[in-house]
This record gives structure tokens, sequence and C-alpha cells, in this order.
């Protein structure tokens, strides 16, 4: 989380010189089995430039720069589709929601 929270950090500050959108959200998941398949998944979808980490065994953070909620809920929403579509367990449940980052 600390480095993530850096990455955050200066894309933040790189977004108020840009005018561009920064967006990090939390993606939750009940089946903590899940985790390295999707974490797997996840790198294989997005861009070189996209960030992610791992928070513990239910919880992903995703920074996808330059793109509002709207547009990141999307792509997320086609990622955790795509994952499902290639896995067994088809029922799983993920919840998008944007973060309010803070240091501890």
């Amino acid at each position: 989380y600390d480095i993530f929270y850096s990455i955050y950090v200066l894309e933040k500050r790189r977004s108020e010189r840009s005018g561009k959108p920064i967006c990090p959200v939390s993606i939750t998941f009940k089946d903590k089995n899940l985790k390295d398949s999707f974490k797997k998944s996840l790198t294989n979808s997005l861009r070189k430039g996209d960030v992610i980490a791992i928070k513990d065994d239910s919880d992903v953070f995703v920074m996808l720069p330059d793109l509002e909620f709207k547009q990141v809920k999307y792509v997320m929403d086609r990622v955790i589709n795509q994952f499902l579509n290639n896995t067994d367990n088809k029922e799983s449940e993920f919840v998008v929601k944007p973060v309010c980052l803070v240091q501890d």
C-alpha cells in the first residue's frame, strides 16, 4: 500500500499540472482464493502504465491514469467479466468503488 500511495501522490501532482484525471479504485471480492488468478488477469488486461496493488486477500487497488471514474468503472467491469468468463467460479462477487487515499 505504501508504494501504491507514493505512486498515487506523484500521479496526483501530474494530474494537477496537466488537468488530466486520476481516479484510483478499490476492487473487493469475497472469494479470497481468487487473489492470485485475478491479479494475473489484471496484469494481462491493463496497460503498461496502470498500477495494481494487492492490499490483502480480498482487496486490490488499481490506478488507471488519465481516466475518470466512469471510464475506470467500465474498464474494471470489462476486466472482471472477462476474468469470470475464463474461470470456473462464475458466481464470484466483485465491488468496484473509488477510493480516497490517505497515508497511514
